[in-house]
């Protein structure tokens, strides 16, 4: 008798657990689902999803691969993108055609390739160093500091430096570079301070290092843009 009894306390334990077992598992299985499940769910938004996926992918691979030439190909492309905005912003100013000037294009083009891209990697790279491993900051501090350095050491001489560029590559002319330089400097460096201080707290705050010439390659699209059109075709 005890033996039976023994017997359908097992069976009824076993039963009990085989039930929590089942009750558990159906509870994992209705569990909601993630965002990119219910992207990836939606009907025509997988493929979408996929491609951008496998884009950000794609980009921080070149990224760690080829750091300088992946940011100067992106920052030359952006420049493009600000002059074609700038010139079609002109155009719907002055009442003028939409037009292209290829020259311009290519002077843009140039300026985000070889100076832009390698040069802000380059910078980032020393004032982080510099911050980071010589004067031990870390956090807000940091962020505080690369600001600081980067708009009162950097800033001013890179912007000089981008008149001069813009503006020699558009007349070939020194004596009148030096002109359109004196009269146009300040204006855009005080612009350029306006512009940047936020975009760069945010940048040197909230932005992977890895990403920060990224982030300003975007605001760069309506910076090149006022570059462009304080810097007309003189001819």
């Amino acid at each position: 008798m005890s033996a039976k009894s023994d017997d359908l306390a097992s069976e009824s334990s076993f039963g009990l657990r085989n039930r929590t077992t089942n009750t558990s598992s159906d509870s994992a299985t209705n569990l909601p689902p993630s965002s990119a499940e219910v992207i990836a769910e939606t009907p025509g938004a997988f493929s979408v999803f996929k491609f951008l996926q496998k884009q950000y992918t794609n980009y921080k691979w070149a990224l760690q691969s080829y750091p300088i030439r992946t940011k100067a190909i992106t920052s030359s492309t952006i420049a493009c993108l600000g002059e074609v905005l700038g010139s079609w912003v002109k155009a719907k100013k002055t009442g003028q055609p939409f037009k292209i000037e290829p020259r311009r294009l290519l002077m843009f083009f140039l300026f985000g390739g070889c100076v832009t891209g390698p040069a802000l990697h380059t910078w980032y790279l020393i004032s982080e160093k510099f911050l980071s491993v010589h004067m031990k900051l870390t956090g807000r501090a940091k962020t505080m500091a690369k600001l600081f350095l980067d708009r009162c050491f950097w800033g001013p001489p890179y912007t000089l430096f981008t008149v001069c560029f813009l503006t020699f590559f558009q007349c070939f002319n020194l004596s009148q570079t030096a002109k359109e330089v004196r009269n146009k400097y300040l204006a855009i460096l005080i612009m350029s301070q306006k512009v940047w201080v936020p975009c760069q707290l945010i940048n040197f705050e909230l932005v992977p290092q890895d990403f920060q010439v990224l982030f300003v390659n975007f605001v760069n699209v309506f910076w090149n843009t006022y570059l462009s059109l304080a810097n007309p075709n003189p001819n």
